[in-house]
């Protein structure tokens, strides 16, 4: 049995076989942050540079490293009059592959004007804080940068890979100077749901009820247009009673110390609405959860023995069906914290169940509910 958190990662890479895809817009982890940093022939500084070549007048405001269909491209964005234009460039050959006017709503018409206040205010370029950065960062390759204000002043934010993790740098765009470099978290693992085939489930992950009464739920991967990181989502469709806990177990990890990490989204319940993650199971009648219900308006820690739930803590949270929230979880020996969209909202103490155990997924009763990008990071202080 893996008990440590570091050996507990590694089982768990091996025995589910998760994902391992650099996708746009999908987190990643260090090593595909590595490789994709590798497989870019021109730098980020470069990228900008031909964008602007390409649309005269031009202030970048936003750059970052990507993968498009295998290949590594760079998203420049641009700051053009009143609008902002997105360019693509090919990362292997500094090709400007197309420029587009994007689309603003409301809300991004207001902060396009903050940042513009920001860029008016800046001295130094998005060019300039990366070579700043990369000289603070050696070895490194810069992978992102924004611009950014905090407290009302403008600052550039650089994101540097290197072998040993990824560094933030900020910078202070009025001077240029280097305000503070941090390590940056990334997943150890990552899950998108997109590599099993449509309609199954993943390698190594059982379908299972506590209190089970009725017709079992089913459980599979689907094709959902609105996914976090697309194609595909992690489904569930149940008419459950309101007794039965709907639980997925990844049946072969073994983790104790988790920081876990779920999107999830309400898609329907009149008993109940939403789910969470599951973590330290023994079975489908021991574990512990945190979970949101967008019906009773609130967020909760439970531990469930011998299938019965206790509730470790409560606070009101207003949630929406049909809105994706991130879930997280983490637990560091008998020390509990859960958050919901990067908030900390429950702190527990807790020591029913002390060894590792599966993690999983959960509702309750006929709370159907779609899941995706599911991310272990390493817990801090291990």
């Amino acid at each position: 049995m893996c008990r440590s958190v570091t050996h507990g990662f590694v089982c768990a890479l091996l025995l589910l076989s998760f994902s391992g895809d650099t996708k746009a817009d999908a987190p990643k982890t260090l090593d595909q942050y590595v490789k994709l940093s590798a497989s870019a022939k021109i730098t980020l500084a470069q990228a900008i540079e031909a964008a602007v070549k390409e649309a005269p007048g031009a202030r970048p405001i936003e750059a970052e490293l990507e993968e498009k269909d295998g290949a590594p491209r760079y998203e420049i964005e641009l700051l053009v009059g009143d609008g902002v234009k997105e360019a693509k460039v090919d990362a292997r050959d500094g090709r400007v592959i197309k420029i587009e006017v994007e689309e603003l709503d409301e809300d991004d018409a207001k902060e396009l004007a903050a940042t513009r206040a920001a860029l008016d205010a800046s001295k130094t370029s998005l060019v300039g804080a990366i070579e700043a950065a990369l000289r603070r960062v050696e070895g490194g390759r810069a992978i992102e940068a924004e611009l950014e204000t905090e407290d009302g002043k403008a600052v550039i934010e650089v994101t540097v890979v290197t072998a040993q993790g990824l560094r933030e740098v900020e910078i202070d765009a009025a001077t240029g100077e280097v305000k503070k470099v941090e390590p940056k978290a990334t997943p150890v693992v990552v899950f998108h749901f997109d590599d099993p085939a449509v309609g199954g489930l993943p390698a190594g992950w059982s379908a299972r009820e506590t209190n089970g009464g009725g017709k079992p739920g089913v459980w599979k991967i689907s094709a959902d247009a609105a996914a976090p990181s697309k194609p595909n989502v992690l489904k569930l469709t149940t008419e459950a009673d309101d007794a039965t806990y709907n639980v997925l177990l990844a049946a072969k990890t073994t983790l104790t110390d988790i920081d876990l990490r779920v999107r999830v989204r309400a898609d329907g319940g009149n008993e109940d609405q939403g789910g969470g993650l599951i973590w330290r199971g023994k079975d489908e009648n021991n574990y512990y959860i945190c979970r949101f219900n967008p019906l009773e308006s609130n967020y909760r820690v439970y531990k469930v023995i011998d299938g019965k739930r206790t509730q470790l803590a409560s606070v009101k949270a207003e949630t929406k069906a049909g809105q994706w929230y991130e879930v997280r979880a983490v637990m560091n020996g008998e020390r509990i914290a859960c958050y919901l969209d990067g908030k900390k909202l429950l702190e527990a103490t807790d020591a029913a169940i002390k060894e590792a155990g599966w993690i999983g997924l959960w509702t309750k009763a006929d709370a159907s509910s779609s899941f995706d990008d599911l991310m272990m990071f390493p817990v801090e202080g291990k």
